[in-house]
């Protein structure tokens, strides 16, 4: 088992774990979603036999709280 940064090679393989995990049908408009989000995010996963077997996405952001600008 490995915990790793993915980077776009994964792309594909995370979206279809996504689609699996939700039980849901790939779409034209879920997939420009999906892309859209992959772009910003940072993607994080676990493989063991080097297959994806959990993922998750970070979508970093600044905030402006009170001046300073937080991430």
């Amino acid at each position: 088992m490995s915990n790793f940064i993915l980077d776009q090679q994964y792309q594909e393989e995370i979206y279809q774990l996504y689609l699996y995990a939700f039980n849901a049908q790939d779409s034209a408009n879920r997939r420009d979603f999906w892309n859209r989000r992959f772009q910003h995010a940072i993607p994080y996963g676990i493989s063991v036999d080097g297959q994806i077997e959990t993922s998750i996405l970070s979508i970093p952001f600044g905030t402006n709280f009170l001046e300073p600008i937080l991430k």
